[in-house]
């Protein structure tokens, strides 16, 4: 589902802004390491990202992104 927002209102902590899908791990390393580089820029420092990689638990993931709810998810697979 796509959805606009409107562009005068700020991004909330809890609010995501793209959900990122690789099929391999070291693909999601990747594009991590690429993302920082832009979330550097000024009009970018907001957002934040995560990377959720198969492998680990499923309750603790859920746990950490509505904690610290990510703008960007950077994910290996969905589960």
């Amino acid at each position: 589902m796509l959805s606009r927002r409107p562009n005068e209102s700020p991004w909330t902590p809890k609010e995501n802004s793209a959900i990122i899908i690789s099929p391999t791990r070291e693909l999601a390393l990747q594009i991590l390491e690429v993302l920082e580089v832009f979330l550097t820029h000024e009009q970018l420092k907001q957002l934040r990202q995560k990377l959720i990689v198969g492998g680990g638990s499923i309750e603790e993931d859920v746990k950490s992104v509505q904690n610290e709810g990510p703008t960007i998810p950077t994910n290996q697979h969905l589960y």
